[in-house]
C-alpha cells in the first residue's frame, strides 16, 4: 500500500545515549499532527513510524508515500537526512519539522537538495495544506525554494484549543504500555502512562531575553489550552487506553498559578489521574505545591541547574539556589517526588563549582523526595543563546556553519572557551551526580559519559 502521508519520528543519531523515557512514549509531535491532517481530511491515507521503537534500516523499508514528513532534533538530524533520502529516493516528497529544522531551516534547504520544505515552528496547518498540494506560497510556516532563492513563509501560530483529540492508535500503542511498565515497573505505581500538554512556551524565555543560556525553545509568546479542554483530554485517554500516568510535557507547568487553581477546581470528580510536571523552583510555593498534591502531582522535574548562584546569574536561569532547596522542601512536604536537573559546564564553570554542585545535589538527596536527575554537559544547540555566543567568537560561525554539526567537538569548543574545566572534569562530576540518585543506576551505561547530552 502507498500511503498519501507518512510521519516518521527519526531515531536517534549512531552512537548517542538512549535517555530513560526513549520507547515508553509515542511521540507527542507526530501523533498531533496525524491527528489534525486525519480530521480534516478523513480519505486521505495516513501512517505514523517511531524511530524510538523501529530501527532506521527498518524504517527505510517501510517508506512507500506520495508524501513523507519527518520530525528530528538535533540529536536525530542525521538519521532524519537518511531516512529522507531514501524517501525521496523512492519518488516521495520529503518535508522536515520540529526544533532543529524550525533553527536553520534555509541552511538545511541550500545543502540538502532530496528534501523539499521545512516547516518552521507549529506544523498541522502547514502539512495539511503541503499534502493538499495547495501553492506553497499560500502555506503558512513554510520554507521551500521559490524561482528567485529560498522563501520563508510568515508564520502563524496555531489556538490550541482548536486541536483534535490525539489518536494514539495511529501508532503501536501497546509496546509503548509495556516498555513502561518495564522500565519503571519497580519504581513507580502505574502501568500505563501517555504524554499531554496543556500549553506551549515558556514566560521566562520571553520576559528575559531568551532564557536560560542553553535553552532552544521555538515558541514565543505562552498559549495555553483551557483547563476544562485538557481534562477532556485527560478523560478521553483514560476511557480509551485506562492511562493511570500522564507525562505533561510542556516547558513550565507551574507559571500560570491562577490556571493551576482553575485546573484543581474543574477537576472531575471520577477521574484518578496522576502527574508528571515541569516546574521552576521560583514559582514553587507552597499554595502552588498544596495546589499540585490536591492535582494528584506524583513527581515533578525541577532545573536546579547547578550549585552555586554566580553559574545561575552567568545561566540566565532566573532562579537561585535557596529557591531550589526550598522548592524541594514543600514538595516533600506533600509527598511529591522530584526529579532534578543538573548542567554542567555553565558559563564560567570551575572545579570549585563543580564541587559545589555535586554537594548540592548530595544535600537535596537527603529529602528522600528525590528519585533521579538529568544531569548533562551542556551543548550549545542551535537557537540558543549559547550558540549565538559561540558563534560569535572569529573563526567558529564557520566552523561550525554546517546544517549537520560535529556535537562533540561543538561541546569541546564550549568548554574551552567559556568555562575553566577540562572534558574530564566535567564527565567525572556527572558520573558522580547521575549516581547519587536510584533510579539513575538502573539505566547507567558505561558509554553515557562520553555521549552528546542536552
Amino acid at each position: 500500500m502507498t500511503y498519501d502521508l507518512q510521519l516518521i519520528n527519526a531515531p536517534l543519531d549512531c552512537g548517542y545515549q538512549r535517555a530513560s523515557r526513549t520507547g515508553n512514549y509515542p511521540p507527542p509531535g507526530i501523533v498531533a499532527l496525524g491527528s489534525y491532517v486525519s480530521l480534516r481530511s478523513p480519505d486521505l491515507t495516513i501512517q505514523l513510524l517511531d524511530g524510538e521503537i523501529e530501527s532506521i534500516d527498518s524504517l527505510s523499508r517501510r517508506i512507500r508515500a506520495r508524501v513523507v514528513g519527518i520530525s528530528c532534533n538535533i540529536m536525530t538530524y542525521g538519521s532524519a537526512l537518511t531516512l529522507a533520502r531514501a524517501a525521496a529516493s523512492s519518488g516521495a516528497k520529503v518535508i522536515l519539522g520540529g526544533p532543529y529544522p524550525s533553527s536553520m531551516p534555509e541552511k538545511i534547504l541550500q545543502n540538502r537538495a532530496f528534501i523539499d520544505a521545512v516547516v518552521v515552528g507549529d506544523g498541522e496547518c502547514a502539512l495539511h495544506h503541503y499534502v493538499l498540494g495547495r501553492p506553497y506560497a499560500e502555506i503558512p510556516n513554510l520554507c521551500y525554494r521559490g524561482p528567485f532563492g529560498i522563501v520563508q513563509n510568515p508564520e502563524a501560530t496555531i489556538d490550541l484549543e482548536t486541536l483534535p483529540l490525539p489518536n494514539y492508535r495511529q501508532l503501536p500503542i501497546e509496546a509503548y504500555f509495556a516498555n513502561f511498565e518495564q522500565r519503571y515497573g519497580e519504581f513507580k505505581p502505574f502501568t500505563k502512562s501517555l504524554p499531554i500538554y496543556s500549553r506551549k512556551g515558556c514566560i521566562w524565555r520571553d520576559s528575559s531575553k531568551g532564557g536560560c543560556v542553553f535553552c532552544m525553545i521555538p515558541d514565543r509568546g505562552v498559549r495555553s489550552k483551557s483547563p476544562q479542554r485538557c481534562w477532556d483530554e485527560i478523560e478521553h485517554l483514560q476511557r480509551e487506553f485506562g492511562v493511570n500516568f500522564f507525562w505533561e510535557v510542556c516547558d513550565t507547568f507551574t507559571e500560570n498559578s491562577r490556571w493551576i487553581d482553575e485546573f484543581v477546581a474543574t477537576r472531575p470528580s471520577r477521574t484518578d489521574a496522576r502527574f508528571h510536571v515541569y516546574a521552576r523552583a521560583n514559582n514553587l510555593s507552597r499554595h502552588m505545591a498544596r495546589q499540585l498534591k490536591r492535582l494528584g502531582v506524583y513527581e515533578v522535574f525541577i532545573g536546579a541547574e547547578s550549585g552555586d548562584d554566580g553559574l545561575l546569574v552567568a545561566a540566565n536561569k532566573g532562579t537561585t539556589t535557596a529557591q531550589v532547596r526550598r522548592a524541594v522542601e514543600l514538595l516533600a512536604e506533600q509527598d511529591i517526588q522530584v526529579i532534578l536537573s543538573f548542567v554542567l559546564g555553565l558559563p564560567g564553570e570551575t572545579p570549585e563549582t563543580l564541587q559545589k554542585t555535586i554537594d548540592f545535589a548530595r544535600e537535596l538527596y537527603y529529602h528522600g523526595n528525590i528519585v533521579e536527575t538529568s544531569t548533562s554537559i551542556l551543548l550549545p544547540i542551535p537557537g540558543s543563546a549559547a550558540f549565538q555566543r559561540l558563534t560569535a567568537i572569529p573563526g567558529l560561525a564557520q566552523k561550525h556553519g554546517s546544517d549537520q554539526l560535529d556535537l562533540e567537538e561543538l561541546k569541546r569548543d564550549w568548554i574551552r572557551h567559556f568555562t575553566h574545566t577540562r572534558l574530564e572534569e566535567l564527565q567525572q562530576a556527572l558520573s558522580d551526580t547521575w549516581r547519587m540518585f536510584p533510579l539513575n543506576n538502573t539505566f547507567w551505561q558505561a558509554d553515557d559519559a562520553s555521549a552528546p547530552q542536552c
